[in-house]
């Protein structure tokens, strides 16, 4: 046990299923906490275990499909827990969050057209986190964050922000389970230039893993609407090499209204096959309906999707979604909070997970 105390791990109701995989892998139980919902919408979370001098986190998945509660509601859950054990004596408060609640929302959007000129937004990646530094949060820990900016974003020049990566995960998997998948006649691609550094790292990874050169690259170019409807994409250019398999690497999919045109101009110029690797599925609006349509019963361009479990869905939503197939995340969020408690290297460990 290192000088951070004894590890206890608490869960919000969201995050209950992802809480009880890491502590399953840790070989403990988790802390006895209580989420409440008041009639007026208000929301309490308390602690019934004892944390004076203890290294408390908090895992909470705050976009949860299976519940009425929003992404504030389960926002607020956390922090109020979060202010509950630091309050009553917590030697560090870490706050687990797979999908970092507001992580797009990580600059002032600069307004490319007259309709727009007086629009004023906020940071509230920035802000969410700042909020709660104040009721006692020392870390977070996260997995593939929107942007490397957001680590700069706490204002405690202390305060850990860990981001892990789902690629040593996520390649290993398809590498080791669905290697048909990558082959000579495969590239990877990106629906847009933002992610073009990590379809390029893909590209490298299973380049490494077949003892060959890295696969080819395709990215997206696409004009965003921004007035009106949100998440509206004009249209999409390609640049670089279209195979007849492709597999789309990207942090999210919510909407699927970027992957859809995505996977529309691969199949124009001649991919057979989509495959895509996601770390958070959040599918959100029509994604559901897109996706689907692009599988088409098994016999669409769309084959699978990949993805992580930080956004629950419900047990039988791969059942009900052949093209859906989870990927777990929690075993590298359990070794990554027992080296934090340990006072390990999150770094040393991020390696040995790029062995596996």
């Amino acid at each position: 046990m290192s000088n951070r105390g004894e590890l206890i791990i608490f869960a919000n109701d969201s995050g209950r299923y992802f809480g009880e995989r890491i502590t399953n892998r840790l070989g403990i139980y988790l802390g006895d906490s209580k989420d409440v919902a008041f009639a007026n919408t208000e929301v309490i979370s308390y602690s019934n275990s004892h944390v004076a001098e203890k290294d408390v986190y908090i895992v909470q998945c705050v976009q949860d499909w299976t519940s009425e509660r929003s992404v504030n509601d389960n926002f607020m859950y956390t922090a109020s827990l979060a202010g509950a054990t630091s309050k009553a004596g917590a030697s560090h408060v870490t706050v687990v969050f797979p999908y970092l609640p507001y992580e797009r929302q990580d600059f002032r959007y600069k307004p490319e057209t007259s309709e727009d000129e007086h629009q004023r937004e906020p940071i509230a990646a920035a802000d969410s986190i700042r909020m709660l530094e104040t009721v006692g949060v020392d870390g977070l820990i996260t997995i593939s964050a929107h942007s490397r900016q957001i680590e700069g974003f706490p204002l405690n020049p202390k305060f850990r922000f860990v981001d892990l990566s789902y690629r040593p995960i996520i390649c290993n998997y398809i590498f080791e389970n669905h290697r048909h998948i990558i082959d000579d006649s495969t590239s990877i691609g990106s629906p847009d230039p933002g992610g073009s550094s990590r379809a390029k790292a893909y590209a490298r990874i299973f380049g490494d893993l077949r003892g060959d050169e890295p696969l080819p690259v395709v990215i997206g170019d696409k004009e965003r609407q921004h007035t009106g409807e949100v998440n509206v994409v004009k249209n999409t250019e390609l640049i670089g090499t279209v195979s007849k398999k492709i597999l789309i690497v990207d942090d999210m999919v919510d909407t699927a209204g970027s992957l859809e045109k995505f996977v529309e101009k691969c199949r124009n110029y001649g991919a057979e096959e989509v495959y895509v690797a996601c770390t958070h599925a959040i599918l959100g609006g029509k994604a559901k309906e897109r996706l689907n349509a692009l599988y088409n019963n098994g016999s669409g361009i769309l084959k699978k999707v990949f993805a992580s479990d930080s956004v629950y869905h419900g047990d039988n939503f791969a059942e009900d979604n052949p093209w859906f197939e989870e990927v777990s995340v929690a075993p590298m969020f359990a070794d990554s909070i027992r080296t934090n408690n340990e006072g390990g290297s999150i770094s040393e460990m991020m390696k040995k997970w790029l062995e596996c």
